[in-house]
This record gives C-alpha cells, structure tokens and sequence, in this order.
C-alpha cells in the first residue's frame, strides 16, 4: 500500500496530539505514529497543571519562561469550554486552581511578590472561609493561582477520540527511512509507503532515536531528571505549591482519587534533589514534610512509589530550562520539544510557522484512514497502576 500525506508526526504525546489536532482543523492530510501508548512517559507523568508561569517567578523576577506561558490558563480554559481553537470538552478538571502557600516556619519574603503590580493578574488572595479543607487550620496565607489542574488521562482520551482515525501504532524497529536529494522522502512500515512532505519529530526523549539514527550530531538534547513521589491513602486532595524563603517550589503536589483514598503526587524541588537520591530518601523526606506542614492529618497504613521522569529538551550551555518551546529542522525534518505540558499549543504555532515557509500548504485530502495498523492505547497514569507499591 502506497500512501501520501501532507505532514507525518512521530509521537503521540501532547505535543503530537496537539499538533495533529490543529493541522487537522486547519485542512491538513496528517498521520501521527506511536511505537507505545499515547503519553506514554513525559505526558502521563505530569502533574497536569495548566502552568501560568507563576512558580517561575524566582528572586522577585518573572522569568522568560513565565512571561511566555502567561497566556496558557486562559487559552486552555476556552478550549475545555468548547470555545478555543480545540475543542476539549469531556477532559476531566481535577481542580480549577493551583494554589500557593509558603508556611510561616519557612518565612514570608514571598507573599510581598504575590500581592506585587507584575503578579496582580495571576494570584488571588483567599478569605480564610474560602480555603481548600486540607488548609482550614492553615495560619499562613493562602493564594488561588489561575492554573487548572487537568487529569491527563481523559484529555488523552478526548484527543484520541477525536482523531483516532489518523493515529496509528508502530514497531520502531522495523521502519526504513528513505532519502532523496537529502530530504527524507517516504517511510516504509513491512507492505505499507508513506510519503511525506514534512517529518515532524514530538516523541520526547525518543526524539533523540531519530537524530542518531539520521547522524544529525549538531542537534543536541539534554535531559534533566526527576523522582517524583507518590503517597496513596491520604484523606483530602491537594494543588498547591509550597514555596520556602529562598522562593523556591519547595513542593508542587497534585492529586487524584483512587479506591483508597488520594494519591498525592511530589514535584518541585524534592523530585528534583530525589533524581540522586534512593526511592526511600524520597519517601522519607516527603513523609517528613507532609508531618512539618499538615500536623494534624492522619498519617497510617500509607503506600508510596517513586516515579523516575526524564525531562528531554534541546541542550542548554546552562544545562537548565530552556525559556521556550523549541524547534530545530534539517531539511523536511523538524525536531520539537514543548518544554512544559502547558506550552503544547505554543509550540504548535511555532511548528506551523515553520510549515507555512516551506510552502507545505494543506491538501484538504484524507484518505489514508484503512491504514492496516493497530491503534495505540493511552498510558496508565502511576496512580491507578497496582503493582509496585511500597
């Protein structure tokens, strides 16, 4: 079978799907590919916060990254609607807030930035009445963030609904890649051609598989790692980012129902320092927190796991964050990375950008739909997997 399409994307994470979803609406002949199940790694493993930028803010300063994602809660908000560019309705909203506390043990110097001229328009100061149950005896202040929280695995399930017909899954391992002229011309799955005008490359850490695989050695990668926590069988949910006196997210939790009660999920800076650390430092510096912080909730018969995340982004000379989502081409190659979950849809208007001045223009054809390939399934979130548990 010989088919051709306008645009062929490898990897089914957000950035994939998003991706896929936009060229679609927008009169493009697109395919996307996955060798596993759709967010697997990266995207089921966020914490599924829509990020306005607000833990960014570092040493009273608003950093690039959180300049440039400022937009995001309100973009993605409207898409949830059913008013925005996608159309999200049916994704799961865990909470409509993030919210923000630095405890009084940890100091304060934080809360003068929040009431700031530059942070009016993204925090909101709580009446006590107003408090989220976990913080009611709470004596800090606490702080609203317009930042939803969003359960990934249904915004998986809304994507590949949506666009199932143009997902397919593949073996990595038994495609053939064929070039002309120095451009990649065709894919070849066993019986199956792909011909492409443009190979868009979204696939996470797998984006570094393609790039040694074309010997594209002046595209280089880098991976910041994590251990993040998971805690299972605590009585109330909580979003929120504990920020300590060096203006630090010291803890950035969410969490998500299950058959035994809520399964808290560790990020901030103990995932970060727990990326060299045992599963059982992190676990024990975690319970140590959540004894400091919330003195009187019950603490028994708890269950934990580690969850080891790989961050892959370009490289950087800092070896830290990169300010924006990114994109590096060769030729008819383009390489993406959208640094924060958040940031997909920006990362797609870059992509598009680049799409728009190599004179790829949509086809408004589609029939590559009996495709002779399984369709991937969505990931397991860490929380609602039942092996593995301490």
């Amino acid at each position: 079978m010989n088919i051709s399409v306008d645009i062929l994307i490898f990897g089914g994470g957000i950035a994939g799907l998003w991706l896929l979803a936009q060229l679609k609406e927008q009169g493009y002949n697109a395919l996307l590919l996955e060798n596993q199940s759709l967010g697997q790694g990266q995207t089921i493993l966020s914490q599924g916060i829509i990020h306005g930028g607000t833990k960014y803010a570092v040493k009273q300063q608003l950093t690039p990254l959180a300049r440039h994602i400022k937009t995001m809660p309100a973009y993605w908000q409207a898409c949830l609607q059913g008013t925005g560019e996608l159309n999200l309705q049916g994704t799961k909203i865990l909470s409509s807030h993030q919210y923000l506390w630095t405890p009084k043990q940890w100091g304060s110097r934080f809360v003068g930035f929040l009431t700031s001229k530059a942070m009016q328009s993204r925090v909101n100061k709580l009446d006590r009445q107003d408090y989220p149950t976990i913080f009611k005896n709470e004596k800090s202040e606490v702080y609203a963030l317009n930042e939803p929280v969003l359960d990934i695995y249904s915004l998986l399930h809304v994507l590949r609904k949506k666009y199932l017909d143009f997902i397919f899954k593949i073996d990595i391992d038994t495609i053939q890649f064929h070039f002309k002229d120095k451009l990649l011309e065709k894919i070849k799955l066993n019986d199956i051609s792909i011909e492409s005008k443009f190979f868009i490359f979204t696939s996470g850490q797998g984006n570094q598989f393609f790039l040694k695989k074309f010997n594209l050695e002046t595209i280089k990668t880098q991976l910041r790692p994590l251990q993040m926590l998971l805690i299972k069988h605590l009585p109330y949910p909580l979003y929120a980012h504990c920020v300590d006196k060096n203006f630090k997210p010291r803890l950035t939790i969410t969490s998500y129902p299950t058959s035994e009660g809520y399964a808290w999920y560790f990020g901030g800076e103990i995932a970060e320092q727990g990326s060299k650390q045992t599963p059982q430092t992190v676990f024990k510096k975690g319970l140590e927190e959540l004894k400091i912080l919330f003195p009187e909730m019950p603490l028994k018969n708890l269950s934990w796991k580690t969850v080891y995340i790989n961050r892959s982004e370009p490289w950087q000379e800092n070896g830290k964050i990169p300010a924006l989502p990114s994109i590096q081409t060769h030729h008819n190659l383009l390489f993406a990375w959208p640094i924060k979950l958040a940031s997909a849809p920006l990362l797609t208007k870059e992509i598009f950008s680049v799409i728009k001045k190599s004179g790829v223009l949509p086809s408004f054809s589609s029939s590559n739909n009996s495709l002779d390939l399984p369709k991937p399934s969505i990931a397991i979130p860490p929380w609602l997997e039942e092996n593995q548990w301490n």
